[in-house]
């Protein structure tokens, strides 16, 4: 579960003091649910950027403790929090609570470092530029999305049916983008990886093509091909035009859409309103629909391939249980490969194959 939640905005306070223990002890504790917290400060409210801000100074062993500090004083120290914009004595208090909360010399030196800042707006840029976003607190659940104040029953209700949802089709046998190679080859290797990711851009260009041609092709080596959603839109309308792809077609696919990532998903130039988020989503589909299109895949329009359903999103809600870390991801027969240059995973199929290259 994905929560966006603005340090001094009441609803967050309650759903983190009220409802998040709940969730916390039915779902979290018990294995069945992982919760990532993004701190998003209100753009012209000053106490949420001076809490945003101490919430990344805090060293991640203490991040928890400093947020659940944060949301239980929140009336202390954002006591007009409800209001769209702050006050310059909203910020003053502000300033000078938290001052007092966190020590004066700790709470000068985190608003002075502009590096925080940075990530802060990385975190708003992908929260309303991609995701989409409107207003805080806001949850994306396997998928789908909440925003606003919530009861702890709807949202228990929403988490539980969820989790037994992905409990029957994890338990189940896995379903991949594609496969490609002899399925009896002495090597099989799986590679995780996010269409919105670049660093996957390297791989699929220099290492890829040269591992088909040696080993796919060859029959060595069996390729598959896990995607990671990321949780970006980007990703999603991707994978799931994708999905209606003959099998055969979706590797090229594949590679081409993270080859062209920056042409099909320009990254906007600074910060977006919700409608120009909802404009950027909407180009995002246009282009990649386009693509499909003219490699004479008309049939794989966006609104048909989601029509789908639960069908589609299997595949890729899977992933998020995957723990598959830092992208690309590549395991070779149950191990993971962590040097991706075309040399050591050469050595490596090399090994395992009985291939000797001159």
């Amino acid at each position: 579960m994905l929560v966006h939640s603005s340090p001094a905005c009441p609803p967050c306070a309650q759903f983190h003091n009220e409802i998040l223990p709940l969730i916390k002890a039915k779902f979290v504790d018990t294995g069945q649910l992982r919760v990532i917290i993004r701190p998003l400060a209100r753009a012209g409210y000053g106490p949420d950027l001076y809490a945003a801000r101490m919430l990344a100074c805090a060293q991640l062993k203490d991040r928890q403790g400093t947020l659940e500090k944060l949301f239980a004083a929140q009336g202390e120290w954002a006591p007009n929090g409800h209001n769209p914009a702050s006050t310059a004595a909203d910020d003053e208090l502000a300033a000078s609570k938290l001052g007092a909360m966190f020590g004066t010399r700790a709470f000068e030196k985190c608003q002075a470092d502009k590096s925080i800042d940075a990530r802060l707006e990385v975190i708003r840029q992908e929260a309303f530029a991609t995701l989409g976003l409107t207003k805080t607190p806001d949850f994306i659940i396997g998928g789908e999305r909440f925003s606003g104040r919530m009861t702890a029953e709807r949202l228990t209700a929403f988490v539980e049916q969820k989790v037994t949802w992905a409990i029957e089709w994890t338990s189940g046998p896995r379903a991949d983008l594609f496969t490609a190679g002899s399925p009896t080859a002495p090597a099989t290797m799986i590679e995780y990886c996010s269409l919105s990711k670049t660093d996957c851009g390297a791989f699929h260009g220099e290492v890829l093509p040269q591992l088909k041609k040696d080993y796919i092709d060859t029959g060595r080596l069996r390729y598959v091909f896990r995607p990671v959603l990321n949780l970006f839109p980007d990703d999603f309308a991707g994978y799931l035009l994708i999905n209606c792809l003959p099998a055969e077609q979706r590797m090229a696919m594949v590679g081409r859409l993270i080859a062209s990532r920056f042409e099909w998903a320009p990254v906007g130039g600074g910060p977006m309103s919700v409608e120009e988020a909802h404009a950027y989503r909407d180009k995002v589909r246009e282009n990649l629909e386009a693509i499909f299109k003219s490699t004479g895949a008309s049939q794989c329009s966006y609104d048909i391939s989601a029509a789908a359903g639960a069908k589609s999103y299997q595949w890729l809600k899977t992933l998020l249980s995957d723990g598959a870390g830092a992208l690309p991801r590549v395991v070779i027969n149950g191990a993971t490969q962590r040097d991706l240059s075309l040399v050591a995973v050469r050595a490596r199929l090399d090994g395992l194959t009985g291939t000797t290259h001159h």
